[in-house]
């Protein structure tokens, strides 16, 4: 049988064991550390020899170079969180100015502002000023370094001989004379190294071919190609729009501007309110076309109404359809003087007569007529109501008739009436003895 095994551990490192015939044998162990701004990933009790301690730093901070092993006098490499840092190397090349000045070590998530001067930028973005934030890689986001501006060689611009005119400084600011190859025009004589490459771009642009434009014809003489800038009329042909002379212009990207097709002179369709297109309707008709129409059931004109299109593409001879009156209105107090119709016609008059003992109230020639306009009957007809005086009125205020009797009596609107006292009475108002009827309505005196 084995004889039992009896560890004795002196340190945290080695550890001494008791066996057969007592001897000792050292078993290597190690514990986990601890580490700042870190800890231990998947940490156990005892690391055996050789085990490979494995740690990860926080944020902002990365472990040392090398991994920590366990070994007879402990770990081989103490494990340390680092601080990450981003280092801006010291330089005035194109610098204006930094903020925060004079820093140079930058911890994780920190920025730093670079101004360029006049001449420098910086790239991909071309921007002047730029901040730039360190990253938990220990690297700047961008390069924060201020690059010269310069201008490339215009390849693909159709110079003749590039590399003949540009050449040399292409610093910002610098111009450069150049040609342009056959069939290709300058925009400009000179062009100019700027923050958007060279100005104008491209150097060298196409010629504008001679305009081809239908219907029409190009005043003055004619060439096959014309330069950028140049400017051109034409006319149409007759028969066709715009009138007038047209003038076009070819641009910096070798196209002609300004044009404006030649159409044929055409009048649209007509839209006519309440009428309808005798026969075939077109959405266009050519000049001197002639078309006929006619209003709806309840409109005039009642006959068909023709129009032509005349050569300002407007159509002449049109009448709008009025809408017809129905019967005319009802007047209180009067009558038509002949039959009515179930349709008027626009300007057609209906005249009035009051009932018998009415007054028609004369505001002007047409007081007694209705007219149709435009499908509504205008007018203001108004038959003035006579007046009532009983025998029991005039007894009730002691008067009669002045020429004698108290017989009932129907004064007409505007009528005077002259009243006296009955026997052995006098009046409260001598003036009030005499009345005038006013539509229907008579003031009576009274004597006491």
């Amino acid at each position: 049988m084995g004889v039992p095994v009896q560890f004795i551990c002196f340190s945290c490192f080695l550890c001494f064991v008791t066996g057969v015939q007592g001897q000792v044998f050292t078993e290597i162990t190690c514990t986990a550390p601890d580490i700042p701004n870190g800890y231990v990933d998947e940490q156990v009790q005892v690391y055996q020899k050789d085990a490979i301690l494995k740690y990860i730093c926080l944020e902002g901070f990365k472990p040392r170079e090398g991994s920590p092993r366990c070994a007879k006098f402990g770990w081989t490499l103490n494990p340390k969180c680092e601080v990450i840092t981003c280092v801006l190397m010291s330089t005035t090349i194109g610098v204006e100015k930094i903020n925060p000045a004079g820093k140079t070590i930058f911890r994780v998530g920190e920025r730093v502002e670079i101004t360029c001067t006049e001449k420098y930028w910086f790239r991909p973005t071309k921007e002047s000023i730029k901040s730039f934030i360190c990253q938990d890689d220990g690297q700047w986001d961008y390069n924060p370094g201020c690059e010269e501006i310069r201008c490339e060689v215009p390849r693909d611009q159709h110079v003749v001989w590039p590399y003949y005119y540009f050449r040399g400084d292409m610093n910002l600011g610098v111009k450069k004379y150049y040609r342009c190859e056959r069939g290709y025009d300058q925009v400009e004589a000179v062009t100019t190294c700027t923050r958007d490459g060279w100005t104008p771009k491209p150097q060298c642009k196409k010629m504008c071919a001679a305009p081809n434009i239908t219907n029409a014809q190009i005043v003055g003489d004619q060439r096959p190609n014309y330069r950028i800038s140049s400017i051109l009329h034409y006319k149409c042909n007759p028969g066709f729009e715009p009138d007038q002379h047209v003038q076009i212009t070819c641009n910096s990207q070798s196209k002609w501007t300004g044009i404006q097709q030649c159409t044929e002179k055409m009048c649209a369709a007509p839209n006519i309110t309440n009428a309808e297109i005798v026969g075939d309707q077109r959405p266009n008709y050519t000049i001197s076309s002639e078309i006929h129409y006619k209003c709806n059931t309840g409109f005039e004109p009642d006959q068909p109404i023709q129009i032509t299109c005349n050569p300002q593409t407007e159509w002449t001879g049109i009448r709008q359809c009025t809408e017809k009156c129905g019967p005319p209105p009802n007047v209180e107090f009067a009558d038509t003087t002949e039959l009515t119709k179930n349709e008027y016609n626009s300007e057609e008059r209906v005249e009035y007569r009051c009932f018998n003992k009415y007054t028609l109230l004369q505001r002007h020639p047409y007081s007694k007529y209705y007219t149709c306009e435009q499908g509504e009957w205008r007018g203001n007809i108004k038959c003035l109501k006579p007046c009532t005086v009983t025998v029991e009125e005039m007894d009730e205020r002691g008067i009669e008739l002045r020429k004698g009797g108290r017989q009932k009596i129907f004064p007409l609107h505007e009528d005077i009436i002259t009243f006296a006292c009955q026997r052995e009475k006098k009046p409260l108002n001598v003036n009030a003895l005499i009345q005038y009827c006013n539509d229907g309505v008579m003031i009576l005196p009274e004597c006491v």
